[in-house]
């Protein structure tokens, strides 16, 4: 990717995040900051780190279903790498580079490495998408119309996916080209697991929704710290959206969007934007400053 659509999606971040502070009042936000109580800070920290253990072993088991045995720490440092490159590309394509580090480090086939990721992403955006839609019609009643949208809008991926059934392996040949036999090698894989190991499917899902539990958990104590007690279960839900809508890569990792959504659907639930805009920022930083020791560990080391 070049560096310079990398530079700008970078830049469109940090404006939404400068817009949402201009709009909150930059005094407004210093003023709720300096109140944060920093002893939840290790909290947080330590709770993202087991979002990312949680990550790495669901991944895991999906490769080691095809024997590819690892030791798990050797493992997660390579997923915790991808991961922090991950933190600096747009929406959550960077996390595909774990192909490369498990290529360089366990010879692993790319074909399969990509496919155990894209089948995790898949089961990963499938249940936000579900929870995205519980959460709309739970706590945003007047928006349930918008399900008439939300019909069109399978029906017209049903039209396209039909599509796709009839004429795409043409089509991806056609784009595709040399690189044809990697992308069947790969529809290979994914269909095995699909097709005689879907139990590693449901295994999957069910960390998944840990994972989200544990997530939740780290952005309410973000809001204990300045001292706001906010309900779990909205904050899982508005959580959740957050997430499901950063996906859209049109910022690094989905910075401004994750935020700015997270103020906009709790600004609805009464909850002060300058406490919501703090936690959420106060988490985003533990999480680059995490990816960015980690890149520099990453760098010496090599």
């Amino acid at each position: 990717m070049k560096k310079s659509l990398i530079y700008l999606k970078l830049a469109i971040g940090i404006f939404i995040i400068w817009f949402i502070s201009k709009k909150i009042g930059f005094t407004n936000i210093t003023s709720v900051l300096l109140k944060i109580n920093v002893t939840y800070i290790p909290l947080i920290v330590v709770l993202y780190l087991v979002t990312l253990l949680i990550s790495c072993y669901k991944l895991k088991i999906i490769l080691d279903s095809q024997s590819y045995k690892s030791d798990f720490w050797r493992f997660f440092m390579q997923f915790l790498t991808s991961i922090s490159v991950g933190m600096f590309l747009p929406g959550k394509i960077g996390d595909f580079s774990l192909s490369y580090f498990l290529k360089k480090e366990y010879n692993v086939k790319v074909s399969h490495s990509f496919s155990a990721i894209l089948i995790d992403k898949v089961i990963t955006l499938t249940f936000f998408i579900l929870i995205t839609l519980t959460g709309i019609s739970i706590l945003f009643s007047e928006l349930i119309k918008s399900y008439i949208n939300i019909a069109i809008a399978i029906l017209i991926f049903g039209v396209v996916f039909i599509t796709f059934i009839l004429y795409g392996r043409s089509l991806i040949k056609l784009i595709l080209g040399k690189y044809y036999e990697n992308f069947v090698e790969t529809t290979t894989f994914s269909v095995d697991i699909v097709k005689h190991k879907n139990y590693l499917l449901m295994i999957n899902l069910f960390l998944t929704l840990i994972r989200s539990v544990v997530l939740t958990f780290m952005y309410y104590f973000a809001f204990l710290s300045f001292s706001y007690n906010i309900s779990f279960i909205n904050l899982f839900f508005i959580n959740s959206i957050s997430i499901f809508i950063s996906v859209i890569p049109i910022s690094i990792s989905g910075l401004g969007i994750r935020e700015g959504s997270a103020v906009f659907l709790l600004d609805k639930l009464n909850v002060p934007n300058t406490i919501t805009f703090n936690s959420f920022i106060i988490v985003t930083i533990v999480i680059y400053l995490i990816a960015i020791i980690n890149l520099i560990l990453y760098k010496h080391k090599n």
